[in-house]
């Protein structure tokens, strides 16, 4: 897991003993790689607003892409979806 989201053994070890705690962004790299929720790593319950499985593979896409890129598919989006 350290690997995949790209933290030092040690850290994410300590991390899972409770020796440490996390940044945000950790927290969020953590919740990326597992397929889950902020709302489940922290209050462990999932939000109640579920979103399609085609929805949330969009946004995971969209979330690996470059802010110049995510621009230009939001755009072209927008301009399909107006038709």
């Amino acid at each position: 897991m350290a690997k995949k989201i790209g933290r030092a053994e040690k850290y994410y070890a300590d991390i899972e003993r409770g020796y440490c705690g996390m940044s945000l962004d950790t927290m969020v790299d953590i919740a990326r790689c597992l397929g889950i929720t902020l709302d489940y790593i922290i209050f462990g319950k999932e939000d109640k607003r579920k979103l399609s499985k085609e929805s949330a593979g969009i946004l995971l896409y969209l979330e690996k892409c470059t802010e110049s890129k995510r621009k230009k598919a939001m755009e072209l989006l927008k301009v399909y979806l107006e038709e």
